[in-house]
């Protein structure tokens, strides 16, 4: 069995929306779910149907407050998990998810050029349709480019009741697909967890030249160099990288390349499917091997986290979640590994209220 769409009006009435605001909107619209997460909007069935009224008004009901009116005050309250000790909450959530691309490469991951989305293996086209939406549309609002539909696949989502069986395939086509280090593929294509993903990478030098990252055959061997030199690694299998030749700064830019996450329906079947595409979709925008540890904040990562409390496993992707995603797009591609974390945190600090 495999997790399903909620049933009923307010199911697809939510797709319906949906659809119509993507046709009618001058920019992309996040996708309603139908459960409440901490910071989030209410969007059950009623709220809905508020929301509908407010996107068909007319213009008349929309006009601006006189001039000389009072300006309403709003004042942001951190919320109360942050505890006594706010900062060291959110560098805890950041440490626990954010990994290095590689143990060569020590920097956070990312797309450059956009994704090129697909969804497999649930029960109807349109359930397939709803992950494959949701991951875009969130894309959209983190700030990474969704490609044109004739594109080539870099985000695969698989729901399957047999994950090793599909896992065992990929190996014995590509290792490379399951991660940075080919000769271990016999033991990181495990599955070990209800959702679980598997990271191709690359890097761009100084020079612009992208090399796919393999540690089999890494050493730290770097090259300061000034744009246009050439590229040192062409005559090697062993990668060389143009880099600016300071500690603070090596301007190495990572880069993600393929992302494969894949479902276990037999272990996902008492997941909601809106919970579900939303954790997907961290997993497919943000690196992290930290799939099932609880992380000291509520946020959708820890959906699948077995020793998470309730109150901080949420049903819908989170503010603090989505300034996360907007922080690994916004930050310096070329800063070390620290640096990017450091930045992370304290944007995800700016996003509840916090002073640095």
């Amino acid at each position: 069995m495999v997790p399903k769409l909620p049933t009923g009006a307010s199911a697809f009435l939510s797709l319906a929306l949906t659809r119509w605001w993507r046709l009618s909107s001058p920019k992309p619209v996040r996708l309603l779910s139908l459960h409440r997460a901490p910071g989030r909007p209410d969007t059950k069935l009623d709220h809905l149907i508020v929301l509908l009224g407010v996107a068909l008004a007319s213009p008349a009901s929309a006009q601006p407050a006189p001039l000389g009116s009072p300006v309403e005050t709003v004042i942001v309250t951190a919320p109360k998990w942050l505890g006594d000790k706010p900062q060291t909450v959110i560098h805890n959530f950041v440490h626990s998810y954010a990994m290095a691309a590689t143990p060569t490469i020590a920097e956070v991951t990312r797309w450059k050029f956009g994704i090129c989305t697909r969804t497999y293996g649930l029960s109807q086209p349109e359930y397939n349709q709803f992950v494959t939406q949701r991951v875009e549309d969130i894309a959209v609002e983190a700030g990474v480019k969704v490609m044109p539909t004739a594109c080539r696949l870099n985000v695969e989502i698989v729901f399957t009741a047999k994950p090793q069986e599909f896992l065992d395939r990929v190996h014995a086509e590509g290792a490379r697909l399951l991660g940075p280090r080919p000769s271990q593929a016999d033991t990181t294509s495990k599955m070990r967890y209800a959702i679980q993903a598997w990271y191709a990478t690359a890097t761009r030098g100084l020079d612009g030249i992208l090399q796919g990252d393999n540690e089999d055959n890494a050493c730290f061997c770097m090259q300061a160099m000034t744009v246009g030199q050439g590229n040192f690694g062409q005559y090697s299998s062993t990668p060389f990288y143009s880099v600016e030749g300071t500690r603070l700064r090596e301007g190495l830019n990572s880069e993600l390349a393929h992302i494969y996450v894949i479902a276990d329906t037999s272990k996902t079947e008492g997941y909601e499917l809106g919970a579900v595409a939303d954790y997907v979709a961290m997993l497919a925008l943000s690196q992290t091997q930290s799939f099932d540890s609880c992380k000291p904040i509520p946020s959708i990562t820890n959906l699948i986290a077995p020793s998470c409390d309730a109150d901080l496993k949420p049903k819908a992707i989170t503010d603090t979640d989505l300034a996360y995603l907007k922080a690994v797009y916004s930050m310096d591609p070329g800063a070390n590994f620290q640096q990017q974390q450091n930045y992370i945190a304290a944007e995800i600090g700016n996003s509840l209220g916090l002073k640095r």
